[in-house]
């Protein structure tokens, strides 16, 4: 599946750590190194998989962990309205 943030959210990507403001609510996120990059790749128009894919491999971790871990961070912005299904 692939993500786009919602209208009204702004990305800020460059740093070690992204950061998301809801314009219209006012309020924003901070998020950690791993969840940057899959917000990166989410951004880059790739889909769930690819991002967890690249995520095992750049973190040298589990496919089935970064599957996991990228289904529940894509969840999480969901449901705080931060990002949606396209």
């Amino acid at each position: 599946m692939r993500y786009r943030l919602r209208d009204g959210v702004l990305a800020q990507t460059a740093l070690p750590r992204a950061v998301l403001l809801d314009s219209a609510r006012g309020e924003y996120a901070e998020i950690n190194a791993v969840g940057t990059a899959m917000l990166r790749g989410l951004l880059e128009g790739l889909d769930a998989e690819a991002v967890a894919a690249r995520i095992a491999a750049e973190f040298a971790v589990d496919t089935a962990a970064a599957e996991s871990d990228c289904r529940a961070f894509c969840a999480d912005l969901v449901a705080r309205g931060l990002l949606e299904a396209q």
